[in-house]
């Protein structure tokens, strides 16, 4: 039987992430509570924002929980969105908009030239367990660039104006498999995997 292991998220496209790099494990998340719970993101980092989200859910279901914060830094905007990749846009939820929002004000600061449009994927997931009072994050990044348009129907988020440096097509391009041997958050998984077998 899987040992089972929590997320403190609701974004399904996440825990479908989680589900394909943890498989040795059945993961719940924040839609498996009796009552799915908001938890608030403020803080002024990845790592922040990750720990108080583990911290915030652990303390309700007194078990080990993990949580990540991921964001999209565009150097030629001075890393915006960054952590505040997911609410930037409030209150438009619909990606093919934000994503569209994106390009446009990449356009308005003229930013045509693929050596402006450099970028990078962040994820930081946070490992909690309150009985042991223990607290670690693990960090991982994928550097690559924006495209000029939106390309896939994959994946989730920013996916389909981001391609990884070295491939030929955007992240949303890739089915989870194949994004996984790439992305931020099998970068941090992997590292999250080796504490978990130490």
């Amino acid at each position: 039987m899987k040992k089972t292991i929590w997320v403190a998220t609701q974004n399904s496209g996440k825990i479908e992430d989680f589900k394909n790099l943890l498989p040795q494990y059945q993961i719940k998340s924040l839609l498996d509570l009796p009552t799915p719970i908001e938890i608030p993101e403020d803080f002024l980092t990845f790592e922040e924002n990750a720990l108080f989200k583990a911290q915030t859910l652990s303390s309700i279901i007194n078990e080990p929980v993990i949580a990540d914060d991921s964001g999209l830094q565009i150097d030629s905007l001075q890393g915006f969105p960054g952590v505040h990749s997911a609410r930037w846009a409030d209150p438009i939820k619909d990606w093919k908009i934000i994503n569209e929002k994106l390009l446009q004000k990449m356009r308005e600061n003229n930013l045509v030239d693929m050596s402006q449009r450099q970028a990078r994927f962040i994820t930081v997931i946070a490992y909690y367990d309150s009985k042991l009072a223990l607290q670690k994050t693990f960090r991982g990044e994928v550097e690559g660039e924006i495209l000029p348009q939106q390309i896939g129907e994959f994946g989730f988020g920013y996916d389909p104006i981001f391609k990884p440096n070295g491939q030929q097509k955007s992240f949303a391009q890739m089915r989870l498999e194949e994004k996984n041997l790439y992305s931020h958050r099998s970068v941090a998984c992997s590292k999250l995997k080796q504490f978990l077998t130490n």
